[in-house]
């Protein structure tokens, strides 16, 4: 019997020194310096096989290329110098196989420094036969846009100590047989990890019978969002090749568009119809959905008395935020006793739903009639401020007076009679502003009095697009000539025209403004 156990002992020990003598490990040098993966020369020995361990602990981009079939026994992703990262691009094509495990931001040296790896899937393939953690005593970060990883072991983000680990799920697929989660000083204080899972078009897929539990534990805690909040993530059951996983994906969330009613001119005390139009214009607005409204300037027709029949009109009766500037009627009138009734500046800016919103007041006039409407040197100044102070916001500017020869009859026209021309004076230095600030995308104004549909002999009617820029011109409330509403979604602008007086929209002057997705409105 003592015979037997010596000769096992002596075979099992004979055994792993073979098996020792086969295994060895293999660290990327980047000698090539083209970062690729299936370059033998890029590794200090051949290229990897199933028996090698793989480490990559410099500071390297390394691509995985279409064509390119890896093999290794494991993988540890980081870097042993401060601060610098590595980089793993599998691309399209490309199948990465690891036997054992596959850590990403791996405490290569434990002297201390920052570990860190990053790894993008973009339409290749990553088979591990054991786990993978994304922060193992460093710090990971996983980006899966497109492609498969397979994971026949836990996928766990972070998993050491002081690791963190950052999972950014936006396509493909990760498939698991256990999902393991931590973040935060658990464990009486001592593990102070960070672990994230955002998902926005990518699906997790877990087969163990845990993975449910474990999906809603992290949910609950605020590791694992969808579009940036728990509430988008959607857990489901879920059949593939015949085995049940629990899929875990993200529905994108409804932005409800931001809606904004303009009014143009609605210049109380013009004739002895004003007020009823301009208050049935108030009591159809407050029946439509909308977030706020704006004044295109023009409220009293030249004379300060009839700001009281604006307040009662427009203030009073509107159900939301009103926002309004001074026309050339509100300049005859006293810039003083508009700025009394409003409470407003003559020159701002909001911002709603990400949205800046940057109203220009006229506090000049010139022209044979005095229908040419001015900003001054400090008001163009301030806006040129403004607008460099913001180069990514869609912005929408209300003015009063249209941008010289783009919309209905904004041309030269004081060689005829009244009204004359009627147009901004500073047209030229606000074109330059739209050219510089390409954000910029609306500019409304009112002051033309004209009805929905109209085509000048140029060609020009409610809307105009130059360059970046949709121009839009606004009906007269005081005339009767309904208003206009701009409903701002994530990729586009629609401007529809109101008949006030029979409540129903009108097919004349509307237009869609189309942008990039998700370049609009915020969440």
């Amino acid at each position: 019997m003592l015979r037997i156990k010596i000769l096992q002992l002596i075979i099992f020990v004979a055994l792993s020194i073979s098996a020792s003598s086969f295994a060895s490990t293999t660290t990327w040098s980047g000698d090539s310096g083209n970062n690729l993966w299936c370059d033998k020369h890029n590794w200090t020995s051949d290229l990897p096989s199933y028996n090698d361990s793989v480490r990559i602990p410099h500071q390297a981009t390394i691509r995985v290329t279409d064509g390119c079939e890896t093999y290794s026994k494991s993988l540890l992703l980081g870097t042993d110098t401060y601060p610098g990262t590595s980089y793993l691009v599998v691309e399209k094509g490309a199948v990465l196989n690891i036997k054992d495990y596959f850590h990403i931001g791996h405490d290569i040296e434990t002297s201390g420094t920052d570990r860190a790896g990053v790894v993008i899937v973009n339409g290749g393939i990553i088979n591990i036969e054991i786990d993978s953690r994304v922060g193992n005593g460093g710090y990971g970060t996983l980006y899966m846009l497109d492609g498969e990883i397979n994971i026949l072991g836990q996928w766990g983000a972070p998993r050491q100590p002081y690791s963190s680990g950052y999972t950014y799920l936006h396509g493909g697929t990760i498939k698991a047989d256990s999902m393991y989660m931590r973040s935060g000083a658990d464990e009486g204080g001592f593990y102070n990890g960070i672990g994230r899972l955002e998902i926005t078009e990518g699906k997790l897929l877990l087969e163990n019978a845990e993975g449910q539990y474990n999906i809603l534990s992290a949910l609950a805690k605020g590791w694992i969002t969808g579009y940036g909040s728990s509430d988008n993530i959607v857990i489901a059951s879920e059949i593939v090749n015949g085995t049940n996983y629990t899929s875990v994906t993200a529905q994108e969330p409804k932005i409800d568009p931001l809606v904004v009613a303009i009014i143009g001119d609605p210049q109380l005390g013009m004739s002895q119809n004003t007020q009823d139009y301009v208050n049935t214009a108030m009591q159809d607005t407050n029946n439509i959905d909308h977030n706020f409204i704006a004044i295109l300037g023009d409220l009293a027709q030249n004379n300060q008395s009839y700001y009281s029949d604006y307040k009662e009109s427009v203030i009073d009766q509107a159900f939301k935020p009103v926002y309004s500037l001074a026309g050339n009627g509100d300049l005859n009138a006293g810039l003083s006793s508009y700025l009394e009734t409003t409470n407003l500046p003559l020159y701002y800016s909001i911002y709603q739903s990400g949205i800046r919103f940057i109203f220009l007041s006229t506090v000049a006039t010139s022209g044979k009639y005095s229908h040419i409407c001015h900003l001054d040197p400090e008001q163009l100044s301030w806006l040129s401020s403004e607008l460099d102070s913001d180069n990514y916001s869609t912005t929408v500017i209300f003015s009063h007076a249209p941008i010289f020869e783009t919309t209905w009859h904004s041309e030269e026209r004081d060689y005829m009679d009244s009204p004359g021309s009627m147009y901004l004076k500073e047209s030229t230095e606000l074109r330059r502003l739209f050219y510089s600030h390409p954000n910029v995308k609306i500019y409304a104004h009112g002051h033309l009095h004209h009805s929905a549909g109209l085509i000048d002999k140029n060609g020009r009617g409610d809307c105009y697009l130059e360059a970046n820029v949709l121009h839009i011109s606004v009906g007269a409330t005081a005339n009767n000539q309904g208003s206009t509403f701009m409903i701002i979604d994530q990729d586009k602008i629609t401007v529809k025209k109101r008949d006030h007086q029979n409540e129903m929209w009108l097919e004349a002057g509307k237009y869609q403004y189309s942008s990039s997705p998700n370049t609009l409105i915020a969440n």
